[in-house]
């Protein structure tokens, strides 16, 4: 019984030999991506992307938002004949998958109200020019509070 028992630990250790050395080529090989990325895209979209992971011969990216993945995809066609040429074949296809930002989903809301569009002076002018134009008394003192309103982070 306690060879069996050996057999069996051992055959336990090897596969998570295999699993943890599977793990590694695998996070050498996104790292190898990553600064292969961080060269072939715009200046503007190497702060937004990752390599994810790989699955099969798909790279899978990540982006922060919808706008980056917009951004991402203009460039993706000539980007995947570089990775394909890069990898050897390896990697034919990539795709994208939006994570947002984490540090952005912990705002409250409190500190998304001082992030409201600056109003300038000639909008403030239109907002009172259409409110001395209205009878409606609600609307005309919604309008002219919302002309009032200076925005905090005018600069």
């Amino acid at each position: 019984m306690s060879k069996l028992k050996y057999q069996k630990l051992h055959k336990l250790l090897k596969n998570n030999t295999l699993i943890a050395n599977s793990i590694t080529e695998t996070l050498y090989a996104l790292k190898t991506i990553e600064v292969f990325l961080q060269k072939q895209v715009p200046e503007q979209l190497r702060a937004h992307i990752k390599p994810l992971n790989i699955s099969g011969n798909t790279l899978v990216l990540m982006v922060e938002s919808p706008a980056w993945k917009s951004r991402l995809r203009f460039v993706l066609p000539d980007l995947e004949k570089k990775l394909h040429q890069h990898t050897n074949g390896k990697i034919n296809h990539v795709a994208i998958r939006i994570i947002p930002n984490r540090d952005r989903q912990t705002e409250t809301k409190d500190t998304r109200k001082n992030h409201r569009a600056a109003l300038s002076s000639k909008s403030q002018d239109i907002i009172q020019a259409l409110a001395g134009s209205l009878d409606d008394s609600k609307l005309k003192a919604s309008l002219l509070k919302l002309a009032q309103k200076k925005n905090s982070n005018k600069r």
